[in-house]
């Protein structure tokens, strides 16, 4: 399974969850859980975990506002909250790839760059007017085009030399540490289930 993201400004999801985080971490975190029994009956399966290093906008997860109640929704703090959903991701394949390491499944992470998409094009009604154009722009110049930008997630999803291999954060195209690596040390469980799903076996 693969998952994707999300940035955006709308406050939260129709289950009540704040918009990004919703998006970018707790469905496919839900989306996944489902999808176990399945992977455990299929040979070599893998969880590639799309998150980026926008994680480093927000280093520490705060899990007493997971939710980022106390952050005002304005357009620097997107940033902020969306790194955090970026945390969350890595948090997540760490921890899953720690549970399921037995099972034969692999989970690796992945930054796949800069790219030059839609994202964020609905914030430009929400405090985006004036730096929406020139992140556009930037995005234009320096980003890469989607094909590219789908290079690593291919990569990490087909790639024979990752059979049997998990635990691992890849950007754009190569592996730059362990998922534990790129988050806090002994952060493991919480991050998992936030106010979605508390108890999960895998």
């Amino acid at each position: 399974g693969i998952n994707a993201e999300y940035m955006g400004a709308a406050p939260k999801t129709v289950d009540g969850f704040e918009q990004m985080m919703g998006v970018n971490h707790l469905g496919h975190f839900y989306l996944t859980l489902l999808l176990i029994p399945a992977l455990k009956r299929a040979p070599e399966a893998r969880v590639v975990v799309v998150s980026s290093e926008a994680h480093r906008f927000n280093p520490n997860m705060d899990f007493d506002d997971l939710m980022s109640t106390s952050l005002a929704p304005t357009w620097s703090n997107m940033f902020a909250v969306y790194g955090k959903t970026k945390l969350a991701n890595l948090l997540f394949a760490n921890e899953l790839q720690r549970r399921l390491a037995s099972t034969g499944i692999t989970v690796n992470a992945l930054h796949p760059g800069a790219v030059h998409t839609q994202l964020g094009d609905a914030n430009a009604k929400s405090g985006g007017r004036l730096l929406l154009p020139f992140a556009k722009c930037l995005l234009y110049l320096l980003g890469r085009t989607p094909t590219a930008g789908a290079q690593t997630t291919v990569h990490v999803a087909t790639c024979p030399f990752l059979r049997g291999r998990g635990g691992l954060y890849f950007s754009q195209l190569h592996s730059c540490c362990s998922t534990e690596g790129c988050t806090q040390s002994g952060v493991g469980p919480p991050a998992l289930g936030c106010q979605c799903h508390s108890g999960w076996q895998a």
